[in-house]
């Protein structure tokens, strides 16, 4: 990857306007939009049990099998240019260590050998209630309150402390969240 080039990863719970900021980014910097989980049959697979009654293990296994497919173009949209996604690991690791038996540090470990890692991350931090509301549309089985604060929790706990991860405030007007999110996209 090349200096200029960046991977930055748009992050944090439902609602708290990730695609918004990604589509943005790519409108104003010219970068690639990818999400996960992908779109492609191993993607809609993982989607799928975001409203079934799967088990926590298969669901994780799932949205990884979903991302090791994705990483072969992740790498190949890096050679060529910038990339924002909308979702990463970070995000298995925050809603599954909820959900399931894994801890935090089980499922980064899951990922180590084989995961491009993103130059910066940015968490949308934003209050479960506050998320929910701003949902339009039906809500998948981990859009509660309770769940999606302890996620937060998890998000804060997990990544707080890493150089790359920055925790801005999504509780605020969409103009303030961008201008802030393009200028931490720019600092080095």
């Amino acid at each position: 990857m090349e200096s200029s080039d960046q991977f930055a990863v748009i992050e944090g719970i439902d609602g708290a306007g990730k695609t918004t900021v990604c589509e943005h980014i790519c409108e104003d910097r010219g970068y690639t939009y990818m999400t996960q989980p992908e779109d492609s049959w191993v993607g809609e697979v993982a989607r799928r049990g975001l409203n079934e009654d799967v088990e926590p293990a298969c669901d994780l296994f799932l949205h990884m099998a979903a991302h090791a497919n994705q990483q072969t173009k992740l790498k190949s949209e890096l050679q060529t240019g910038s990339v924002v996604m909308d979702r990463y690991y970070h995000s298995r690791v925050a809603y599954q260590a909820v959900q399931s038996d894994f801890s935090p540090k089980e499922i980064m470990d899951f990922h180590r050998d084989w995961t491009i890692e993103p130059t910066q991350v940015i968490v949308l931090d934003l209050p479960a209630e506050v998320a929910l509301d701003r949902k339009e549309e039906s809500k998948d089985k981990f859009e509660k309150i309770e769940f999606l604060s302890q996620v937060r929790s998890v998000y804060k706990d997990a990544f707080g402390d890493r150089d790359e991860v920055h925790f801005l405030s999504a509780d605020r007007p969409r103009q303030e969240v961008l201008n802030e999110v393009k200028r931490v996209l720019s600092s080095p």
